[in-house]
């Protein structure tokens, strides 16, 4: 956390030409326990347009209801099947009922409360694993989400530079 905040104190001086303030890299948030001490310190400083994209199955009530009270603006919701078999071969390791879980609750929690959060639903499209499930994938995202807060759904063609297949 020390380090954190040198670095966002740092940069609090150029605030204002920063555009987006994510929260993420390429590792999930939602296991790092200082997130939401990471978003409010940097929310105090003046950052704004801060999210984060998270692979939801730790992006639970608590941890949602903090960063929406905090007033993130931006959650990507990466959620890459529309069965627990396809999921389970893609991120392997997480509980797809669990992923499905948080995410419909966030969705919920941010309508019912009125939070301005928009939602992404971000599904990266696999040939031979997912791809079939896009269509169905994206109506029914589409019924629980509302663009006029912003709201979407996409698709990303996966890019492998290590060229592995999922069997």
């Amino acid at each position: 956390m020390d380090l954190y905040k040198y670095i966002i104190d740092e940069m609090a001086p150029y605030k204002d030409h920063i555009e987006k303030f994510d929260l993420w890299a390429l590792g999930e948030p939602a296991i790092d326990p200082h997130l939401v001490e990471r978003a409010t310190y940097a929310r105090e400083k003046g950052f704004r347009r801060m999210a984060i994209a998270t692979n939801v199955e730790r992006f639970d009530p608590p941890i949602q209801k903090s960063l929406m009270e905090l007033g993130m603006e931006t959650f990507i919701l990466s959620i890459d099947a529309t069965t627990a078999e396809n999921s389970e071969k893609i991120r392997q390791g997480l509980d797809f009922q669990r992923i499905m879980s948080n995410a419909r609750s966030a969705i919920n929690l941010r309508n019912k409360n009125g939070y301005k959060s928009r939602f992404i639903i971000r599904f990266i499209l696999q040939d031979g694993v997912n791809s079939h499930e896009w269509n169905d994938f994206r109506v029914y995202w589409q019924e629980k989400l509302d663009r006029g807060k912003g709201d979407d759904v996409y698709a990303y063609k996966e890019h492998n530079w290590g060229g592995y297949e999922f069997k």
